[in-house]
């Protein structure tokens, strides 16, 4: 409107704010007196149903080519992994507690335990809907912060169950929490309840100090919030137990996760009727290393050049690793001096500011060769990896980022180091 026009001056509209206004046909008055006439000052208000379509197009994005599991899988080794924790465990549970006040507890499910620490900021980071406590530190395998959100690929909702020198604290995840008018006993977790998780937690961790225990209850048809023409979830993958228990049949794709791992020492995973019959469960997977730590990229020596070697167990099979690794924090300092070096985005006190991309001053080049069943094969695969493999696929058909070489590849060789791949981790933009 043109204020000029209507004969309005900065004088006339003050005067216009201080005195009583009422034109015909409409009900306003604009009083001195009123708290409400003050200025209104703000910013966007995002909406709860904002968060939940953040994750969904965070999760159309991370499995856009695939539904297998790897991509969950492989998060969840590296938030181990971070955690300094020594061991992982996933459990698949083909019913839960029809008993149980929650009913996120009564299908089946996927547990997942590991024996790191589980500390408040951990525990903080994970009501954002994207980001977390490991975006902004360099010493840490995630990048993207999306960590645990990767796990909403197959569930709505979770509980959890933590501890950082034995304090531990229960909870639920719930990105539907502010809008949830189907599931109201999604916010509660009882007594009863939270005695049934605990003896799960007791049993997959034991007597540890600390610890996480994840409940993530498979995406059944029941969670549906559509109505009888559209569905809507955050994803429109359901798991099965039978299709979860194929992410654990081949054991190759957990040796090329270990291998890279600088605290974790083993990976196993089980498959169970019930939570009561834990004590029957069924190995589906396992792999080992010696206790020798072979990746030192969270040393803080100025600079290291070591060779590095041991070997991976499974069920069925081993694998003999050799590799070299280089640490040199003088010649990250060199590369991140060049104007080359990627920028990114942060915001500094009100203020946009672009900083150097993060990185660890750290390259290693690792090779896994099965030594049972032994293999004559002659044929190599290479694959890139930051810090884990982009592609843990043990036989990918096609991929942007593993190139092989040979009729049927034996050796593995896995380049380390830290480069800024897709979010989606398919491809590598540049290095």
């Amino acid at each position: 409107m043109n204020h000029q026009a209507k004969g309005l001056t900065p004088t006339s509209i003050t005067q216009l704010l201080k005195t009583q206004v009422s034109s015909p046909g409409e009900n306003c008055t604009l009083t001195e007196s009123r708290e409400d006439h003050r200025p209104d000052i703000g910013g966007f208000r995002r909406d709860p149903e904002d968060e939940i379509e953040a994750i969904q197009n965070l999760l159309a994005d991370m499995y856009k080519d695939a539904g297998d599991g790897r991509t969950l899988v492989r998060e969840l080794v590296q938030n181990a992994d971070d955690a300094e924790a020594r061991w992982l465990k996933f459990v698949v549970l083909e019913e839960g507690w029809s008993g149980a006040r929650n009913s996120l507890l009564h299908g089946p499910a996927l547990v997942v335990a590991n024996d790191g620490p589980f500390p408040d900021e951990h525990r903080s980071a994970l009501r954002k809907a994207i980001g977390g406590s490991k975006k902004g530190e360099v010493d840490k395998i995630g990048a993207f912060g999306i960590g645990l959100k990767s796990v909403f690929h197959i569930c709505e909702a979770l509980l959890f169950i933590g501890a950082a020198q034995a304090e531990w604290r229960l909870g639920i995840l719930n990105p539907w929490h502010e809008v949830d008018s189907l599931f109201p006993d999604w916010r509660t977790l009882d007594a009863n309840d939270q005695e049934l998780l605990q003896m799960v937690t007791e049993d997959l961790i034991g007597e540890s100090t600390n610890g996480l225990l994840l409940w993530i209850p498979l995406r059944q048809g029941r969670h549906d919030r559509g109505d009888e023409r559209t569905r809507h979830w955050l994803s429109d993958h359901l798991p099965t137990t039978q299709s979860v228990c194929s992410w654990f049949e081949c054991s190759t794709s957990a040796a090329l996760l270990l291998g890279q791992c600088g605290h974790l020492r083993a990976i196993n995973a089980w498959r169970a009727r019930s939570p009561e019959n834990l004590g029957e469960r069924v190995r589906l997977m396992g792999v080992s290393r010696p206790d020798e730590r072979w990746l030192g990229r969270y040393t803080d020596e100025e600079s290291v050049e070591r060779q590095f070697g041991g070997e991976i167990k499974s069920d069925d099979a081993k694998w003999s690793v050799f590799g070299i690794e280089s640490l040199d924090r003088v010649r990250l300092r060199d590369l991140t001096a060049d104007p080359g070096w990627p920028m990114q985005k942060v915001q500094r006190n009100g203020r946009h500011a672009a900083v150097k991309r993060k990185a660890l001053p750290h390259a290693a080049v690792s090779v896994l060769l099965p030594t049972e069943p032994y293999s004559d094969r002659l044929g190599m695969r290479m694959r890139w990896a930051a810090f884990l493999p982009l592609d843990d696929d043990p036989n990918p058909t096609s991929s942007s980022i593993v190139n092989t070489e040979g009729p049927s590849p034996a050796w593995e060789i896995i380049l380390h180091g830290y480069f800024w791949p897709s979010q989606d981790r398919r491809s590598i933009p540049g290095v």
